[in-house]
């Protein structure tokens, strides 16, 4: 009954054992599943101490039943079953106790992971949030909480509308937001946000960029601002100095072209023309030399306003120049005869513009303005081109007695490279025999040779006889002016050992260059002094525009030479605007009136 009772019982007890057993190794096989980041001792862990608690409170009860039957043989079944519990209960403790262990340190690890995260982010440089798919605010950092006077609790859940009041950069903001959770696009523009605490505008350089689950499937919105405030202000700096004069703030030569070459294109696409206007101030120079610069810089950006206020919105102006200035004129018509009209018309009331007086400290000053006019065609072969033919037409402008507009035609380029090349020579003729001082004699009234003229004349070896008016003008454009001078002076100097007799003089041009040369006075004091020559049998001519340009200057350095014993005469009286009343107060010896000026 007994061996029948407790065999029925271990029958039992082992078929429990069974079905727990795979009972357990069923929990071991999903734990093994959930619990994978977990050891694989630890996951054999969990179902082996469950099996021993299992097999040891089994056993303990079929050893219960049996010690019915025969207590002292089945005594020590219950030391070892006991011992088998305890065993388990401690395995089971010591593992929750390192599971527990474990699971702080990851929790703690994790904490302090979120937590340098959050150090870096907030130390970033750079406005940083992350928006759901409703774009509301999932993260912001300490930078954005600063720049917006915003607490990050209060941020959470809430959208940009809430947090920024510019209507227009809700909107942009909100458009790229949806365009990067609805496409996945990465986007990087540049928005302006308003500084909640100085008010100032700040510009932000924005790279917008889409967070994925692991399906792969838009989540959220991640956004990253830089401040480029000060940047931008340095690059619109550097392109103000690259591509803009600094004193009048037109469009400088850069500029310029950049612009002509846009005109090109268009010209040769939609056949349409532009006029380009070279623009020099005639007597700019003579002001600036003797006002000094900063009436000069007053003069050329009251210039410019003038310019400007003329152009209509797609017209040009720039200065390329220390007194040139370039207006670009375009969408003219098509048609060779309109255009032409057109530009003439223009010119005219930029010239009319340009010489009305300049008030400055109250005091009026006078330009006037030498133009030369070429044209933008689709047959223009290039920018550079357009700009030479015009600046060529200018200097035919000023060739032709100055203030006056000149359109370009192709046989002034000859002419042009002609200059070039003769102003290139005429420094090799100073010091060689190319150059002759010819006399031309003075009489009195009783036909007696009282003097002579000293007459500048140049034999090209190639080109023959080159005229005064050709070389003249060159000599000063180039600064060979001076050393013309000193040259001529040296002949003069050398006539008056020649003839030594008392009332013989000797009379030479002295140029407006050559006056305006700071260095004059003492070049000629040493010619002077280096050839022993008698200054008061000296004569040097100056014109009537002389003394209107500049006459307080031009007085102070005729006394200093007259007190050396220099004297002067004005040449071709009569074809300026002095009157005999101002002559009065300058040091003059004689006039020589101008023949068109007795008939």
């Amino acid at each position: 009954m007994c061996m029948s009772r407790s065999g029925g019982t271990k029958a039992y007890a082992l078929h429990l054992a069974r079905y727990h057993y795979l009972y357990c190794f069923t929990i071991q096989i999903r734990l093994r599943h959930y619990l994978y980041p977990f050891t694989a001792l630890t996951v054999i862990a969990i179902p082996t101490t469950i099996k021993l608690i299992l097999y040891s409170v089994l056993l303990c009860f079929s050893s219960a039943s049996w010690a019915t039957a025969d207590d002292a043989a089945h005594s020590h079944v219950w030391f070892w079953g006991a011992c088998l519990v305890l065993g388990a209960l401690f395995m089971l403790s010591t593992f929750l106790l390192l599971l527990q262990h474990r699971t702080l340190r990851w929790a703690k690890a994790e904490s302090n992971s979120n937590l340098q995260l959050k150090g870096i982010l907030d130390n970033i440089d750079a406005l940083i949030t992350i928006k759901d798919a409703n774009l509301q605010y999932l993260h912001v950092n300490k930078k954005v909480c600063d720049f917006f006077n915003i607490n990050a609790t209060q941020a959470l859940g809430k959208r940009f509308d809430d947090i920024y009041a510019s209507a227009q950069e809700q909107t942009k903001n909100r458009k790229s937001d949806l365009q990067v959770l609805l496409h996945g696009d990465h986007l990087s523009m540049e928005e302006q946000f308003i500084n909640a605490h100085d008010k100032r505008i700040s510009t932000f350089l924005s790279v917008k960029f889409p967070l994925r689950d692991k399906h792969e499937h838009i989540t959220a919105v991640c956004s990253i601002s830089t401040d480029i405030t000060a940047y931008k202000a340095i690059r619109d700096i550097n392109h103000q100095l690259i591509f803009y004069d600094l004193l009048t703030e037109l469009p400088n030569r850069r500029l310029l072209l950049n612009r002509l070459e846009n005109l090109l294109l268009t010209a040769r696409r939609d056949q349409q023309t532009s006029a380009v206007l070279f623009i020099d101030l005639d007597n700019f120079k003579h002001i600036n030399d003797a006002r000094g610069h900063h009436i000069g810089d007053e003069l050329l950006k009251k210039v410019a306003r003038r310019l400007m206020r003329m152009m209509r919105q797609d017209d040009s102006v720039a200065r390329i120049g220390s007194d040139e200035f370039v207006v670009v004129l375009t969408q003219l018509s098509a048609d060779p005869e309109t255009y032409y009209s057109t530009t003439e018309e223009v010119s005219a009331r930029i010239r009319r513009a340009l010489e009305a007086p300049y008030f400055i400290n109250g005091q009026a000053y006078l330009l006037s303005a030498s133009m030369g006019v070429a044209f933008l065609t689709a047959h223009s072969m290039g920018t550079e081109d357009v700009l030479r033919e015009a600046n060529v037409a200018m200097h035919r402008a000023k060739d032709n007695g100055r203030n006056q507009v000149t359109f370009y035609e192709p046989t002034m380029t000859q002419e042009a490279e002609d200059r070039v090349s003769i102003g290139r020579d005429l420094s090799y003729a100073i010091g060689s025999d190319q150059l002759k001082a010819y006399v031309q004699p003075q009489f009195n009234a009783q036909q007696e040779t009282v003097g002579v003229e000293l007459l500048l004349r140049w034999h090209h070896p190639e080109r023959g006889w080159i005229t005064p008016e050709r070389f003249i003008p060159l000599a000063e454009e180039s600064q060979l002016i001076s050393k013309l001078g000193d040259w001529l002076l040296e002949q003069a100097c050398a006539l008056l050992l020649a003839y030594p007799t008392h009332h013989f003089t000797v009379s030479v041009n002295i140029s407006p260059s050559q006056f305006r040369d700071p260095s004059l006075l003492q070049r000629i004091e040493r010619t002077l002094d280096t050839h022993k020559a008698p200054a008061h049998r000296l004569i040097f001519e100056i014109t009537e525009g002389m003394l209107m340009q500049d006459p307080y200057q031009t007085t102070a350095l005729m006394n200093r030479l007259v007190q050396r014993g220099i004297r002067f005469a004005i040449d071709d009286f009569g074809t300026g605007y002095s009157n005999l009343a101002a002559l009065k107060r300058l040091p003059l010896y004689e006039l020589k009136i101008d023949f068109l000026a007795t008939t």
